[in-house]
């Protein structure tokens, strides 16, 4: 039975394992710095969730299949409330701070891809029916001014 020589490796805390020690360091560099970077994104992203507010003042909820409503500029622009549904993957976060629930439909047109701003959206469906009612109001006073102007020139 002959003695062999067995090469030295270096173990990095991912549990890989190197022969060369250099490339062991590097790679303990990377991993080091890839965990520091998740859990700062995770204290940012927690950091904004506590930040990130509904139209009607509300926290944001992360509950999957909850649904908010936005007050949208409809047809003609009279003023009409869309329902937003929240299923967990359609969010994304737009910048540092901006975190949009991003909402794809489909018609004879093509696809549509709308991306609506959590501080637009309500909660509260009926505190978006009286803002509702409060813009169709405006709505109404410009469309009767128009109607207004036209008649006079008559």
């Amino acid at each position: 039975m002959a003695i062999q020589s067995v090469p030295q490796k270096y173990a990095t805390s991912d549990g890989k394992e190197f022969e060369d020690k250099e490339k062991a360091e590097l790679h303990e560099e990377l991993v080091t710095t890839h965990r520091a970077y998740h859990q700062s994104l995770e204290a940012f992203s927690k950091a904004l969730c506590k930040n990130t507010l509904t139209a009607d003042g509300k926290l944001f909820s992360f509950s999957w299949r909850e649904s908010y409503y936005y007050v949208a500029d409809g047809w003609a622009g009279k003023p009409s409330l869309r329902e937003v549904p929240f299923l967990g993957h359609n969010i994304v976060l737009t910048d540092y701070e901006c975190i949009v629930i991003r909402h794809t439909s489909h018609d004879a047109g093509g696809t549509h891809v709308t991306d609506f701003e959590i501080s637009e959206l309500y909660s509260d469906k009926r505190t978006a029916q009286k803002m509702l009612v409060e813009k169709q109001r405006e709505w109404l006073k410009k469309e009767r001014q128009v109607i207004e102007e036209d008649a006079a020139k008559i």
